[in-house]
C-alpha cells in the first residue's frame, strides 16, 4: 500500500504503520509459538494413549513407546528391521552360552520366520560381532575355542509365539582323525564306541568307511538317548546308496537317505518319502532336523555357506527311536567316505 502526505500527517501515518506492522508480526509469532505447542501436546497424546492402550493389555514396556524401539542391554549391536512398525509390544532375547568343546556352536530360532527382528547379533568372547539373517534355519558358529563365551540375541514381537532358543554343543561328535583300521572304526571323539550293526567298518584316511559287507543296509550307529535330533555329517565321497540313518531301533528299521532322497525303512522295505531339490555330491553335507513328526533336510554345497532346506517331511514312525548313524548299501560301499559326524 503507497501514503501519500506532507509534513506531519506524513509523519503520523509512518508512525500508525510501524505500530500494526509491529502487532502483525507478534501476532505472526504467537500463532507459531501456539501451532508448535499443539503438535507436541498432539504427539504426548498420542504417546500416552499407545502406552494406556498397552497397559490395560499387558504388553506395556517402559520406555517402549516412541518412535524408536527400546534398545538391548549394552552387550553389542542390535539389529533391527526397520520396515516393520514401530510398536509398543517389542520384546528382546538373549542369552549366552561357555563353549566346553572347540570346534562349533549351533543356533536354533524357534519362530519361522522371527517377527520384527531382522537379523541375529551374535557375539563371541573377543571376536567380532557378527550378525546372521534370520532365515529359521539352524546356523553354525564355527572356530570357537574352549571358554568362548557367545552371546546371542535378537528382538521380536509379543504377538508371535515366544521363540526358543538353543545353543548349544554337538553331544556326540567325531572327525576322525585316528589310525587307518580296516576291523573297527573305533570311538567317537567325544567317547562312546560305534555301535557297528552290520557290516565291517574302518577308518581311512581320516574318514569313516565300509570295509566289507552284505545286503542293502549297512549301519554303525551312535545313541545320544533322543530322537529329537540334529544329525549331520560331511559326505568326503558320496555314493548313490550312501547317507544317513536316523530313528533307528536296528537296521531294518528307521529312516535313511541317500545322495537323492528321504525314506522310512518299515521291516525292511523303503518307503520312499520325498525327493531332495538339490542332489547331494561328494564334499557336501548333510543335516537332518528331526523333532517330534517333523523331519527336515539341509544340504550344504562344498559343506561351506548356507544350508538350504531340500526336503520337509511328516512321519510319526519311530519317533521314540534313539540310534543315529552313516549307513550304505552293498553297491559301491567300499567308495563311501564320511567325516565331521555330529549329533545335537
Amino acid at each position: 500500500m503507497t501514503v501519500y502526505g506532507t509534513g506531519r500527517t506524513e509523519d503520523a501515518v509512518d508512525t500508525v504503520a510501524r505500530s500494526v506492522a509491529r502487532q502483525a508480526i507478534t501476532g505472526v509469532a504467537a500463532a507459531v509459538d501456539a501451532a508448535n505447542a499443539a503438535t507436541e501436546n498432539a504427539e504426548e497424546a498420542a504417546a500416552a494413549a499407545i502406552a494406556a492402550a498397552a497397559i490395560l493389555d499387558g504388553t506395556y514396556i517402559p520406555g517402549s513407546v516412541g518412535t524408536e524401539p527400546p534398545p538391548l542391554p549394552d552387550v553389542g549391536s542390535v539389529f533391527i528391521d526397520t520396515s516393520s512398525p514401530i510398536r509398543p509390544d517389542v520384546r528382546f532375547q538373549q542369552g549366552a552360552e561357555t563353549v566346553t568343546v572347540a570346534g562349533e556352536l549351533l543356533a536354533t530360532l524357534g519362530a519361522e520366520p522371527l517377527a520384527y527382528s531382522a537379523s541375529v547379533s551374535v557375539n563371541g568372547l573377543e571376536k567380532p560381532s557378527t550378525s546372521y539373517t534370520i532365515d529359521g534355519v539352524d546356523f553354525s558358529l564355527a572356530g570357537l575355542a574352549v571358554s568362548d563365551v557367545v552371546i546371542i540375541k535378537y528382538a521380536y514381537a509379543e504377538d508371535v509365539a515366544a521363540p526358543s532358543t538353543i545353543w548349544s554343543q554337538p553331544v556326540i561328535y567325531d572327525d576322525c582323525n585316528r589310525a587307518d583300521s580296516t576291523t573297527t572304526p573305533g570311538s567317537a571323539d567325544s567317547g562312546a564306541a560305534w555301535i557297528v550293526a552290520s557290516g565291517v567298518w574302518g577308518i581311512s584316511g581320516n574318514k569313516l568307511y565300509r570295509v566289507s559287507g552284505t545286503g542293502t543296509n549297512n549301519v554303525i550307529f551312535q545313541n545320544p538317548g533322543k530322537a529329537d535330533v540334529i544329525l549331520q555329517a560331511k559326505f568326503d565321497v558320496v555314493t548313490a546308496s550312501s547317507g544317513l540313518m536316523l530313528r533307528a531301533t536296528d537296521i531294518s528299521n528307521g529312516f535313511t537317505t541317500n545322495a537323492t532322497g528321504l525314506f522310512r525303512r518299515e521291516a525292511g522295505s523303503n518307503i520312499d518319502r520325498g525327493t531332495f531339490s538339490q542332489t547331494f555330491v561328494s564334499g557336501d553335507s548333510m543335516r537332518i532336523r528331526a523333532v517330534g513328526d517333523t523331519i527336515k533336510v539341509y544340504r550344504q554345497a562344498a559343506s561351506t555357506g548356507a544350508w538350504v532346506n531340500v526336503l520337509t517331511a511328516t512321519d510319526s514312525f519311530n519317533n521314540t527311536a534313539t540310534l543315529h548313524g552313516v549307513r550304505v548299501s552293498s553297491t559301491l560301499a567300499s567308495d563311501a567316505r564320511f567325516d565331521v559326524f555330529r549329533i545335537y
